[in-house]
């Protein structure tokens, strides 16, 4: 009896695991190779030396926002995204913005929005933010590349 239970248990766990879902990370961006340094002692990184704040830097397919999450002094204080809006990149106007410093938003389609934090759609879009790889050495250096 107590098998059936523990079977049982473990059913309703995946089940409710898998049918909460995050976008895709597959997203439809070409790749491109790049490699950017940040020196958080240059004055336009200003905004980086807090929780919340962020940057714009050029890199990638249409620009970075680079953007401080943390305030440990560790590798994970930092993430970077990609400007080029996931459903719109080829088009002149697919360049993300910051809005009120909380999330994205697209320059062609105001719905399709991401939060700052983490990259995820606010609209239910199949696509999350596209991040690269952002390492800190806990002191002045941030490198961001792909």
């Amino acid at each position: 009896m107590q098998y059936r239970s523990f079977i049982l248990t473990l059913v309703l766990f995946v089940v409710a695991s898998s049918s909460c879902k995050k976008a895709a990370n597959n997203d439809p961006l070409p790749q491109i190779s790049f490699n950017q340094t940040i020196y958080l002692s240059n004055p336009s990184s200003y905004n980086l030396q807090f929780v919340g704040g962020w940057i714009l830097n050029p890199g990638g397919l249409k620009g970075l926002v680079v953007y401080r999450k943390n305030y440990n002094q560790q590798y994970d204080d930092f993430v970077s995204y990609e400007r080029a809006c996931p459903q719109h990149y080829p088009d002149e106007c697919g360049q993300l913005i910051v809005v009120d410093d909380i999330y994205l938003e697209c320059s062609c389609d105001a719905g399709h929005q991401y939060l700052l934090l983490d990259g995820q759609p606010l609209d239910g879009s199949q696509y999350a933010l596209r991040t690269y790889n952002t390492q800190y050495d806990g002191a002045n250096l941030i490198q961001v590349s792909n």
